[in-house]
Order: C-alpha cells, then structure tokens, then sequence
C-alpha cells in the first residue's frame, strides 16, 4: 500500500523538538492570544547590543552562551531551553517566544524576567543573532 503519510515527509524536514507538557500549554496560550509575526529588531544590531546587556537577567539559567549548561539549568526540571537548538528556535513564531519571554512559562522556572516590550524583542534578537543554529 501507500506510504504512511510520516514516510513521505523528507527527514530533514522533520523536527525532532517536541515542546514538554508545560511549555506546550504556554505556546497555546500564546496562540490563544493573538501572538505570530516577526520580530521587528531581528538583525538590527543596535537592538542585539542592547539584548546582550539584558542577558544577564537570562544566564543564570540559559548560560552566558545560551547553552543552558549552568549549576541552576540542571536542577531545573523541565530544564531552561538550549538556544543553540535550531529545531527547538524555529518550532515557533517569534509572537509565540515574545509571548513566553513576557510572561514567563508555569509549572517551569521560567519567570518573567520584567522587560519592556521593547527589551523583550531586543533580547530574542540577540539570542537568534549570537546563539541559535551555532
């Protein structure tokens, strides 16, 4: 018979990323509330510099290179987001990740970390320009 539908799908184009329980509610959540588009600071470099500057707030947890490999990430269950993870990065709009960066993801140690709109969207930039798919 016919392939299974999964079969006809090329394997690079299959994600391995699967969002745990938690972190999926939140990108429901995210949906629920209107949250797609793009990120309008992707790729400036005056909104990176200033991401970076922000990303001391993220590393105790996410790691000064965004690997999530510090003492705190491992005692963390379900533990921080690897941003080096490309799979894991392009699962989602960046509407959905300024969502969860805003408002934090419940049930995780992801809190809120008190950014401005503006702050947020500066630091996604950064962690697309310095740490995803490298």
């Amino acid at each position: 018979g016919p392939p299974a539908p999964s079969q006809t799908v090329p394997a690079a184009v299959q994600a391995p990323y699967s969002p745990d329980a938690f972190t999926a509610k939140a990108i429901e959540a995210a949906k629920a509330a209107g949250s797609n588009g793009v990120n309008p600071k992707s790729g400036d470099a005056v909104a990176i510099t200033a991401g970076k500057a922000l990303w001391v707030r993220c590393a105790a947890c996410h790691g000064d290179t965004g690997l999530a490999d510090t003492p705190t990430a491992r005692l963390l269950e379900p533990r921080p987001a690897n941003f080096h993870d490309r799979e894991r990065w392009d699962f989602t709009s960046a509407g959905v990740k300024f969502w969860i960066l805003a408002n934090g993801i419940p049930g995780t140690g992801m809190t809120p970390p008190g950014l401005t709109a503006d702050e947020t969207w500066q630091v996604l930039a950064y962690i697309e320009n310095d740490f995803v798919g490298k």
